[in-house]
């Protein structure tokens, strides 16, 4: 019995280890971008960290930084966490205000999880 239930776990440990980070194309969705940095950090580090990616969600919220670059949170309605994006001081901005709630496309570099997924030197590129 004990030498089934350990042939068991190595076996379950090697599927584990033989695991890919699955996420859709580009752009990637910034809810599922956010559940596999909290579920595969490193993995995801390791295909996306430093790297310009392309990121559509949900507009939640739009704030200054200190150093007043425009900072926006993609995230599903009602959720703490989301992708957090910080645009470059040279950004160009749309001329009308971006509205809460609408769907979005950024592109910019992934800088890894910090509470957020954190993507900086961001540009818009799509909004609806």
């Amino acid at each position: 019995m004990l030498k089934k239930i350990i042939f068991l776990s190595v076996i379950m440990f090697s599927m584990l280890g033989s695991c890919k980070l699955r996420m859709s194309e580009y752009p990637y969705n910034a809810a599922e971008l956010t559940e596999k940095y909290y579920l595969y950090e490193r993995r995801a580090n390791k295909q996306l960290l430093d790297k310009e990616i392309e990121v559509k969600g949900i507009l939640s919220q739009v704030t200054k930084d200190s150093k007043k670059n425009t900072v926006i949170i993609l995230a599903r309605r009602g959720e703490p966490y989301g992708v957090k994006c910080t645009f470059a001081p040279n950004a160009s901005m749309p001329k009308s205000p971006l509205e809460l709630n609408t769907e979005i496309t950024i592109k910019g570099t992934c800088k890894g999880l910090s509470g957020h997924v954190i993507i900086t030197n961001c540009h818009l590129v799509t909004r609806q």
